[in-house]
């Protein structure tokens, strides 16, 4: 029975289109927020070991220079 088969698959095809995609786009959008923060949570760490370091090594060479 090919015209049932037809109408099944049509059926599938609006049901996905109407709730599985808009739940898989809203997943989508949800991990790119993820993604964002936590480059912007890296960048800011990295951002101050590296102040840390620079602070460490103006230390260094005032220390180096008393002596």
């Amino acid at each position: 029975n090919t015209l049932g088969l037809d109408t099944a698959l049509q059926m599938t095809r609006a049901r996905m289109e109407t709730t599985i995609l808009k739940r898989v786009e809203g997943r989508a959008k949800a991990l790119r927020w993820v993604a964002l923060l936590g480059a912007v949570i890296v960048m800011a760490g990295l951002f101050f070991w590296h102040q840390s370091v620079i602070m460490d090594m103006r230390n260094a060479i005032m220390i180096d220079a008393m002596s």
